[in-house]
């Protein structure tokens, strides 16, 4: 089923592949704003009667569950232009901290308080389904994105330092990850031992970042705290929490599918196109193009041991992420076609720092436009912007877009 549908994907796709350069009209004099096109395809232009009006009222009041190393940076950054544009009270670390306790439960010592309680939690925390319920509204929406588990695996790795710290044999490359996994026990021992504690940034001694760590992110007990239950090994016990993670969240989005996940989050939020506007951030610069396959049956089935929980937790929300697609209709795929071209059109008009861009209605959104400051919004890197407004005080925040609010208790 899932071929099918990107047969029929990539057939919209190059149909309409060319609809940028040949539509999107710079007609600034440097008066006016641009317009995204006058001459959008009528498909996308035009709104059938029952689309015509909104029939949903956009949902505010969300827990985004940040699992490491998931692009969950730029998924944040999104959710907290949203919270910061609509005046929402966010739960914030507390001090200088970037994150809710992580990799520890998240408890009250850990956040700010607030006078009018919360709208929307970001930053990086586990999930806890009842304290995270007592914490939040009852209609709270809890969403998290995941990613194909060997990517993460490779990812986390590079960015956390294990080959120089776990002090590896091969430090750089496939041949670095393949040396790992050949001696995954021993590096690991070293990584998490309290001799390399100094050389390692948040990770406290006897944390494993490697095994299992979407399942960490996501409550599963995974016997860290040293003492804590550990529901790994039992698999009816895997199962059932990830039925369970299942029921509790509206959304789990797939990483490898960023922008299909950001149209079934807007549908689901019943936000509108412009909401969801983003730039990529925090990208990892190591080499990113070799998979399992690049791996020895030897290897591959050291990996499939050593993070099986998250690979579980992958398969099935793969499966329901797709599933999700096939219910949304035939006009989802023009959607995702839609939102990448206001995208390029954005990337374009923000690089030239140019007047007010503007886009017409479509069959997904009403009109909206794009300003400079907008562009510092969407383009910005979100942990400088939120380090530059908590240095200089609540009184430059408007100049920011920021709600004062925002920092009750700082």
């Amino acid at each position: 089923m899932r071929t099918v549908f990107f047969a029929a994907f990539l057939s919209i796709l190059y149909i309409n592949s060319n609809y940028l350069r040949a539509h999107w009209s710079s007609r600034s004099s440097g008066m006016g704003p641009e317009s995204y096109s006058e001459d959008l395809p009528a498909d996308f232009r035009s709104r059938p009667p029952h689309q015509g009006a909104r029939t949903c009222r956009p949902r505010s009041n969300f827990v985004f569950i940040k699992c490491m190393k998931c692009a969950t940076e730029t998924m944040a950054s999104v959710l907290r232009r949203y919270t910061y544009q609509r005046n929402l009270s966010a739960v914030l670390p507390v001090k200088w901290r970037l994150y809710l306790g992580w990799p520890y439960p998240m408890t009250s010592d850990d956040f700010r308080p607030s006078r009018r309680g919360y709208n929307t939690l970001i930053d990086h925390a586990i999930y806890n389904s009842s304290s995270m319920r007592a914490l939040m509204p009852p209609d709270t929406v809890f969403i998290t994105m995941i990613r194909e588990p060997f990517k993460h695996f490779v990812s986390v790795l590079n960015y956390f330092d294990v080959f120089s710290i776990s002090n590896t044999r091969v430090q750089q490359g496939i041949a670095a990850v393949r040396d790992y996994l050949r001696h995954i026990e021993e590096y690991d021992a070293v990584y998490k031992s309290a001799q390399a504690a100094p050389d390692r940034i948040c990770i406290p001694d006897d944390f494993s970042i490697t095994k299992n760590l979407l399942s960490h992110c996501l409550g599963m007990p995974t016997g860290f705290p040293l003492g804590m239950a550990n529901i790994t090994g039992n698999s009816e016990a895997v199962e059932q929490y990830i039925q369970d993670l299942d029921a509790e969240f509206s959304l789990v989005m797939i990483m490898e599918y960023f922008d299909e996940s950001l149209v079934l989050l807007r549908r689901l939020m019943c936000w509108d196109t412009k909401d969801i506007l983003y730039h990529t951030a925090n990208v990892g610069s190591y080499q990113k193009n070799f998979t399992v396959a690049d791996l020895s049956s030897e290897e591959a089935s050291v990996h499939r041991n050593w993070c099986q929980v998250d690979i579980r937790l992958y398969e099935h929300f793969n499966r329901s992420f797709w599933k999700k697609i096939r219910q949304q209709g035939a006009d989802f795929v023009q959607e995702v076609v839609y939102f990448k071209q206001v995208l390029q059109a954005v990337k374009s008009f923000c690089d030239k720092k140019a007047s007010p861009i503007e886009f017409p209605e479509s069959r997904w959104s009403p009109a909206f436009h794009v300003s400079a400051e907008e562009c510092r919004q969407i383009f910005c890197d979100p942990h400088d912007l939120l380090v530059e407004a908590k240095g200089l005080g609540t009184a430059s925040l408007p100049a920011f877009g920021f709600a004062q609010n925002l920092w009750e208790g700082s």
